[in-house]
């Protein structure tokens, strides 16, 4: 391991609780890692927008990797550093299978949500983000560019099977991951966390052994791979377990505050 001078850490259940709340602990780590000279940022599926509350929190000033590495945003004036948006044949057939599995499939355009019907599922996301979303009865029918990823929603119990189905509808162009129980991230197959961490590192002139990541799920998977020490906390998927240098306490038992005092200060 080297000396680690950049930390990614995933936001939902690797950061913060169920409730969307990051522990004190974890908080104090963070900021004593900063002040000694780490950079510390997020790697998220989520936008700019929807995570301004976590990098606010964690005063982050720099590159934040957001959709899921589709973007990096330097935090906190917004500006987009690297782009990587889905061709807008693809985001086209996206929608087209979601609707042809019969689950709620959305797009974001910016940071405003856009979807063809309102559901359930889709006020909770935008009540819980806190963004901007349209109903788009023709969103189908409509060519989208720039878009930096899609994501389609199943009961947690049936997403393994619509992500399989997903991805064999898309004719392996895409890359279908599970972030969170039923969210079906939808990306090109060259963009993952991984990348992104990858892109970012080089800005900051740091060396790949000089890079920790932290995540619980397949969407963190690469970046946990990629990273000179990845590190998964006890909650994590079984694929990101078996990857990872290092397991840490559950994310409700501050896991990162737990890598961050024994392996970092």
């Amino acid at each position: 391991m080297g000396n680690i001078r950049l930390i990614a850490l995933d936001i939902d259940l690797t950061l913060t609780s169920k409730k969307d709340v990051i522990s004190e602990r974890n908080l104090a780590a963070i900021r004593a890692a900063q002040a000694a000279g780490v950079f510390v940022t997020i790697a998220t599926g989520r936008g700019f927008l929807s995570s301004r509350r976590i990098w606010r929190a964690l005063a982050i000033e720099g590159p934040t990797i957001q959709y899921g590495g589709a973007m990096l945003v330097h935090s906190p004036d917004g500006t987009p550093l690297r782009v990587h948006a889905l061709p807008p044949d693809l985001v086209h057939d996206a929608l087209e299978a979601a609707h042809e599995l019969g689950i709620h499939v959305q797009i974001f355009e910016g940071d405003t949500v856009v979807t063809e019907r309102d559901c359930e599922f889709f006020r909770y996301y935008c009540a819980r983000t806190d963004l901007p979303f349209r109903i788009e009865p023709a969103l189908r029918e409509q060519r989208h560019e720039n878009i930096p990823k899609v994501l389609a929603y199943t009961e947690p119990s049936l997403a393994p099977e619509c992500r399989d189905r997903l991805e064999e509808a898309l004719g392996g162009r895409a890359l279908v991951t599970i972030s969170q129980p039923g969210f079906l991230e939808i990306n090109g197959r060259d963009v993952s966390k991984g990348a992104a961490l990858a892109e970012l590192a080089a800005m900051r002139g740091v060396a790949q052994a000089d890079v920790a990541a932290i995540g619980d799920s397949t969407l963190d998977l690469s970046m946990v791979e990629w990273a000179g020490q990845g590190v998964a906390v006890a909650n994590s998927t079984p694929e990101v377990l078996a990857a990872a240098d290092l397991v840490v306490p559950a994310c409700e038992e501050d896991g990162v505050a737990v890598y961050i005092e024994q392996y970092v200060l």
